[in-house]
C-alpha cells in the first residue's frame, strides 16, 4: 500500500486546523463541536465501516486502517485518488461518488451536505469478484461554494445486495427451474409478436404439461415432485435451440416460444420433447419416476397477435389433449362451438351473480308423497332463478354452469336461508334441500346451518339434506364425518340420484344415511322395461336390508304409482303429484289422486 494514505491515530490531531477535522453537527449544551476523525474511525471500524477523507482539490483520498477489509478482491493502491478510485468501480453503476458530490445541486450553508449512494467495486482482471458498497458521507464547500472536501464511511453490503438481487430475480424467474416465470414469459411473448412483422418469420407458442404430477406428488411426496419438475425442465431445456425461450408457466406446465417455426413443423418439436421425457424414466435422488407429457400449440400470428389470447388458446388446446386420452399433442384451431360455450358461461354466471344480489333466487316446493297413504310427507325445495322480466330461467341452462364455475355453493347458501325461514314460519312442514359437492367442502355452509339450528332441534328434525351419490362417494371418510355432523343437528340425510353412480353394497353399508332416492331415469321407463323395474326392485330391497327409506323420483303416470307401491317403495315424487309450487299444499289434498290407483293386490289406507 505504498500510494494509499491510511488514517492513523494522529490523523485527527488536536493541533490540526478545524477545516482538517470532520465537522460533526452535534449540539452539546447548545454549542457545536468538532469530532476528531480518529475517534470516528475507531467507532466505525469496530462495526466494519471503512472511514475516508477526500480532498477534492488535490483528489487525494485517505482511509482508516481497516481498508484491508476489501483488499482480497480490490487493488486498494488504486484507491488513493478520485481518478484511480473510479477505475475499481464498475462502469455499470448508475451513479458514482464523484458525480454525486461534484454535481450536487444542493448548497453547503456551513454544516456540509449529506450524500448517500451504493455501487459495486470489482477487480479489473476478474469482474466476477468484488464488493457491493454502501457509501454515506458529507461534503463541505470551499470559499467559492463548490465542494472542497468530503468525509464518509464505506460499508460492505454484499449479503444485503445478494438478497435484493435474488428478490429482483425471483420477481421475473421461477426459483425451482431458473426459467422466466409466467409474467415474464408473457412479456417476452409480447416483444416476440411485435418483432414478427419486421422479421417476417412465423413463431409458435407451445404449452407443455406434466400429465401425472398430482399422482407423483401423492405417491412420492412434494420433494420428489419438485425434483421431477426440475429434471423435466432440464431435459426440455437441453433440446431447445438458443433462439427459443422456455418459461415456467404454472405448477406442472412449461411455456416455450419457438422462433422461426412454421405451423407444419410445430409437431416435430413437440413430439421430440414429449418422447424425450416419456421414453426414459426420470431418475431422482431416491426414485426412478415415469413421467408423461402433453402439449398444446398455437401458431403465431395466424390465430392472434395478442399474447394473452395466444396463452389462453394454448391452455385450451392442452386441455383438449388431456381430455382425449389417446392424444398427447394438438395444434389450436378456432371453434365456434367452443366460443359459444364460453360466451354462455360468461352470460349465465353474470345472470346468477346478479340474481343473487337482486334477490331473484327463489324456491318452489315439490311434494314427496307417502306411497301407502297418499299424504304429503315433505317437500323438496327446488331452486328457481327469475330474469329481470320476472320469467323463470330454465334450470338446465343454469345448474351445469353454476357447478362448473363453483357458483352452486352461493345458490345453496341462498336456498338454505329460504328453507330455514320457511321451517320457522310453518312449524308442521318438513323440507328437503339439495347441496352440491363444492358446498360439502365449504365449511361456511355447515357453520351457517349450525348457527341457525344448533339449539333448535325441532327445526333440524324437519330438514332433510340431499346429496348426490357421486358426491358422497368422493371421500368416504370426510363424507361420514359430514353426515354425522348433520345427524347431530337432528337432520336426515338422503342419497339423491341413487343408482346413477357406483354405490356398492359395501358403500351403502358404510354410509349412515336415512333415505335413498332412486334415480328417476329408472322410474320413467319402468313401464317399458322389465330390466328397469328389476333394478328398482333390487335397489329397494338393498336399501330395506339396511333399514333405509326409499323414494322413487320422476313418477309421472298412474301405472308407475301402482307398480312402485307393489314393489314397496316408501315415498313417491314427480310430476304426477306436482312439478313445484310457490305455496305449500294441504297434507290431505292428494288423497283424491289415489282413487284410481287402488289395486286388488294393494290395500290403500284412507288419506288423512
Amino acid at each position: 500500500m505504498s500510494d494509499i494514505k491510511v488514517v492513523k491515530v494522529d490523523f485527527g490531531r488536536k493541533d490540526q486546523k478545524p477545516d482538517q477535522r470532520v465537522k460533526h453537527n452535534d449540539v452539546i449544551a447548545g454549542e457545536k463541536n468538532f469530532l476528531d476523525v480518529n475517534e470516528i474511525s475507531q467507532i466505525t471500524s469496530s462495526i466494519g465501516d471503512i472511514c475516508y477523507y477526500w480532498d477534492l482539490v488535490s483528489g487525494e483520498i485517505s482511509y482508516s486502517d481497516n481498508i484491508e477489509l476489501i483488499a482480497e478482491y480490490i487493488d486498494i493502491d488504486k484507491m488513493a485518488t478520485a481518478k484511480s478510485f473510479a477505475a475499481v468501480v464498475d462502469v455499470e453503476n448508475v451513479t458514482n461518488r464523484e458525480q454525486t458530490v461534484c454535481h450536487s445541486l444542493e448548497k453547503d450553508f456551513g454544516d456540509g451536505v449529506n450524500y448517500e449512494l451504493a455501487y459495486r467495486m470489482s477487480h479489473s482482471d476478474n469482474i466476477r469478484h468484488g464488493y457491493w458498497i454502501e457509501d454515506k458521507g458529507r461534503w463541505f464547500a470551499g470559499k467559492d461554494g463548490q465542494p472542497e472536501s468530503a468525509c464518509g464511511v464505506m460499508r460492505i453490503v454484499n449479503k444485503r445486495q445478494d438478497v435484493e438481487q435474488k428478490q429482483a430475480l425471483y420477481g421475473t424467474h421461477d426459483i425451482l427451474t431458473g426459467f422466466v416465470n409466467r409474467i415474464q414469459l408473457g412479456e417476452v411473448l409480447k416483444r416476440t409478436i411485435d418483432g414478427i412483422e419486421k422479421h417476417q418469420k412465423d413463431v409458435a407458442f407451445l404449452l407443455i404439461g406434466i400429465d401425472n404430477l398430482a399422482m407423483i406428488n401423492e405417491a412420492y411426496g412434494m420433494d420428489v415432485a419438485d425434483e421431477v419438475i426440475g429434471l423435466v425442465a432440464k431435459r426440455i431445456e437441453g433440446l431447445m435451440r438458443k433462439t427459443d425461450v422456455i418459461g415456467r408457466y404454472s405448477g406442472n406446465k412449461f411455456g416455450v416460444i419457438l422462433h422461426d417455426c412454421a405451423e407444419q413443423n410445430i409437431h416435430i418439436t413437440a413430439e421430440r420433447l414429449i418422447d424425450a421425457v416419456g421414453q426414459d424414466v426420470i431418475k431422482t435422488a431416491d426414485e426412478a419416476v415415469s413421467v408423461t407429457l402433453s402439449a398444446g400449440a398455437v401458431s403465431i400470428p395466424k390465430h392472434s397477435s395478442e399474447a394473452q389470447d395466444i396463452m389462453q388458446y394454448a391452455e385450451e388446446t392442452l386441455q383438449v389433449c388431456k381430455d382425449r386420452t389417446l392424444e398427447n399433442f394438438s395444434i389450436y384451431e378456432p371453434s365456434v362451438e367452443r366460443d359459444n360455450y364460453r360466451r354462455n358461461n360468461i352470460e349465465v354466471a353474470s345472470e346468477i351473480v346478479s340474481a343473487l344480489n337482486e334477490r331473484r333466487v327463489k324456491i318452489v316446493y315439490q311434494p314427496l308423497v307417502h306411497a301407502a297413504t297418499g299424504q304429503i310427507e315433505s317437500y323438496e325445495c327446488l331452486i328457481r332463478i327469475m330474469d329481470r322480466r320476472g320469467e323463470m330461467i330454465p334450470n338446465g341452462q343454469l345448474i351445469p354452469v353454476a357447478e362448473r364455475l363453483n357458483l352452486m355453493r352461493l345458490l345453496d347458501n341462498r336456498v338454505l336461508e329460504i328453507a330455514l325461514q320457511k321451517l320457522i314460519d310453518e312449524p308442521q312442514v318438513n323440507l328437503g334441500i339439495n347441496i352440491s359437492g363444492n358446498t360439502i367442502a365449504d365449511s361456511s355452509w355447515l357453520d351457517c346451518l349450525v348457527a341457525s339450528i344448533g339449539n333448535k332441534p325441532q327445526i333440524g328434525q324437519r330438514l332433510t339434506i340431499e346429496i348426490t351419490e357421486t358426491t358422497l362417494l368422493g371421500d368416504m371418510a370426510y363424507t361420514n364425518e359430514f353426515v354425522n355432523k348433520l345427524h347431530a343437528l337432528g337432520c336426515k340425510v338422503a342419497i339423491d340420484d341413487f343408482g346413477a353412480g357406483y354405490t356398492s353394497f359395501q358403500n351403502l353399508k358404510m354410509l349412515d344415511v336415512d333415505i335413498v332416492k332412486i334415480d328417476g331415469s329408472f322410474i320413467s321407463n319402468m313401464r317399458n322395461s322389465a330390466d328397469d323395474e328389476f333394478f328398482v326392485r333390487t335397489m329397494n330391497d338393498l336399501a330395506k336390508h339396511f333399514n333405509i327409506k326409499t323414494v322413487a323420483e320422476w313418477v309421472e303416470h298412474e301405472e308407475d304409482v301402482i307398480t312402485l307401491r307393489k314393489i314397496g317403495i316408501d315415498y313417491l315424487q314427480g310430476f304426477y303429484f306436482g312439478s313445484g309450487q310457490d305455496a305449500l299444499r294441504d297434507v290431505d289434498v292428494l288423497g283424491d289422486m289415489y282413487a284410481g290407483c287402488e289395486d286388488e293386490d294393494v290395500a290403500l289406507p284412507s288419506a288423512g
